[in-house]
């Protein structure tokens, strides 16, 4: 990495770290949620979490997902192969976690019957109802169905300005679709609000791929500006609390910090033998989680959804820690299934 440069590159090369920073954050953000739900230990870093952290970290998982796509693209632009292989890598975790879950809540739980049930599963209350559990998942398919126009519209530009111009408008766009919502259809808005916000973060993280595809970069003066400028705009202004530009400021917040983290692990990377050591098992840490992420919210928003439902509130630590060592265990065990029934999915697939 050249001196005084921050390498687009670099969000490639700590994907993992970045992806287990964000999980962590998600975890984190839902215990403070449920510290301000039963009023309990919302005060100091809970408080402060609460509010100028929130969920961002699930814009930074759309974000690095829209850099990964990119890269998986570029290497092998085919159509059909692309959507088998990203909606079999989600919906067969989904469906092992989502069915008894759903069969557990509507059917033994709540008794709300199949149709209800089947609703919940594939979805449907989520656009009429109140059903927002496991709706990131739904976010995701969205998201890749709507990348190979994402790629081609910044793909095929004749240089960055238009390709900047091309995002800008995307973000708009996206923007406006949320505002209309609010304006005109509340009640949707309420329902699914909580992912077309999302949407903008999935858009950077394309073109933030074609930045590190192209070997881009930007001075690291730039970083620490933005940092600047987005704490004014939270602190004092208080604009992280609005409903939309809230969302955009918590997840470029985010995306700062963890471009500063990144440049912090290069620096430290030719340091001597203990600062290298601390790097790379920090960075060990954070991989591990980057490596589960998706298992892991699965089975975190499950189990925190069952230990809610027959009184167990998560705002308790001794709950919360057996909440989060249930979901970090059957995580893995989780992973090897997924990973054990995707690879004969997609040979079935390819016979067809």
């Amino acid at each position: 990495m050249k001196k005084h440069y921050f390498a687009y590159e670099m969000f490639s090369k700590y994907r993992g770290a970045i992806m287990g920073i964000q999980i962590l954050l998600i975890v984190f953000f839902h215990f403070t949620e449920d510290c301000k739900g039963y009023n309990v230990r919302y005060s100091g870093i809970v408080y402060w979490f609460y509010n100028y952290v929130k969920s961002s970290g699930v814009d930074i998982f759309l974000l690095v997902s829209g850099l990964g796509l990119y890269y998986s693209w570029k290497k092998r632009a085919e159509l059909k192969s692309f959507y088998q292989r990203r909606f079999v890598k989600i919906l067969i975790p989904y469906f092992l976690v989502a069915v008894p879950a759903w069969i557990w809540l509507d059917l033994i739980e709540e008794h709300n019957g199949l149709v209800q049930m089947f609703s919940d599963l594939f979805f449907l209350t989520f656009f009429v109802g109140k059903n927002k559990w496991f709706w990131y998942i739904l976010l995701c398919g969205f998201c890749y169905l709507i990348f190979p126009y994402i790629f081609d519209v910044i793909e095929k530009v004749r240089d960055h300005t238009e390709a900047k111009m091309r995002v800008l408008v995307l973000c708009l766009t996206a923007t406006i679709v949320t505002m209309m919502l609010q304006l005109y259809a509340k009640d949707l808005y309420m329902n699914i609000s909580i992912a077309t916000k999302r949407v903008p973060a999935f858009i950077i993280g394309v073109y933030i791929g074609k930045l590190a595809w192209e070997k881009k970069g930007k001075p690291i003066w730039s970083v620490w500006l933005q940092l600047i400028l987005l704490c004014w705009m939270m602190i004092p202004l208080q604009l992280y609390n609005k409903k939309i530009m809230g969302v955009y400021l918590l997840a470029l917040m985010n995306l700062t910090i963890c471009e500063i983290l990144m440049l912090l692990f290069e620096w430290t990377e030719n340091k001597s033998s203990v600062i290298l050591k601390l790097r790379n098992g920090i960075l060990a840490i954070l991989n591990w989680f980057g490596k589960y992420t998706i298992e892991i919210y699965l089975i975190h928003v499950a189990f925190r959804k069952v230990f809610k439902t027959l009184d167990y509130p998560t705002y308790r630590l001794k709950y919360e820690g057996s909440m989060l060592l249930i979901s970090f265990v059957l995580a893995v065990a989780l992973k090897y299934l997924d990973l054990f029934m995707e690879k004969r999915v997609l040979l079935s697939l390819q016979k067809k």
